[in-house]
């Protein structure tokens, strides 16, 4: 009998992380422990930042950055020692100085593994002031 095939949605534009799990990061039930679904959720989020248009967000000379206001996270299937785990994510709304971003982790199979959603403020650095995005930003991709 032929096995049946499970599909899965496409990935989201933007290849965000690619690793996978090591068992130091692991619980004592053997899965990947919160801490480091987060950590890789900011890694996304911090690669999120180039297609947002500002490639040295998190960094010391940054004029501007992401401030992360909410984040939302399901655990859909754990992942395990070993486990490759791929990160994609998209913009999913787009506000004059806000936006809601979708990060969405899943294993090598393409089952769905954590997804994230972000509501983040466009700051300047120093006083974490909001200001708008560019129109560059703001604008839909093309294609």
């Amino acid at each position: 009998m032929p096995k049946s095939s499970v599909t899965h949605p496409a990935p989201l534009p933007a290849p965000l992380y690619q690793g996978s799990v090591n068992t130091w990061e692991c619980d004592d039930g053997g899965h990947l422990n919160i801490r480091f679904h987060l950590e890789r959720a900011f890694i996304g989020l911090a690669h999120m930042a180039r297609p947002l248009e500002i490639p040295h967000a998190f960094t010391e000379s940054a004029g501007s950055t992401l401030l992360a206001q909410e984040v939302h996270v399901r655990f859909i299937k754990e992942a395990r020692p070993g486990a490759p785990l791929i990160m994609h994510g998209g913009v999913v709304d787009i506000s004059e100085t806000e936006a809601t971003l979708c990060l969405d982790m899943r294993h090598h199979d393409g089952a769905p593994g954590t997804a994230f959603t972000f509501k983040v403020r466009h700051v300047e650095t120093r006083a974490l002031r909001s200001f708008p995005w560019s129109e560059r930003t703001k604008r839909p991709p093309s294609g």
